[in-house]
């Protein structure tokens, strides 16, 4: 399972038609940088420079995240 954190306009159609050609369980969340929402502490403290995209790969041993 991949979370794809991810706003219009961003670089995440990549990770986005990748996830649809493998067919594999994703989910997307939509972070609005129009509202500010990449400064939410709840997504800082998953990607600490505040941009957009960020992933999550959720494994059994545990998440693994990656960002810019």
């Amino acid at each position: 399972m991949y979370t794809l954190y991810w706003d219009k306009g961003g670089a995440n159609m990549a990770s986005h038609a990748l996830f649809e050609v493998l067919g594999v369980d994703y989910k997307l969340e939509e972070i609005d940088l129009s509202k500010g929402e990449q400064k939410s502490p709840e997504y800082l403290a998953i990607n600490p420079n505040g941009k957009v995209p960020s992933l999550i790969h959720h494994k059994s041993e545990g998440d693994h995240l990656v960002y810019e």
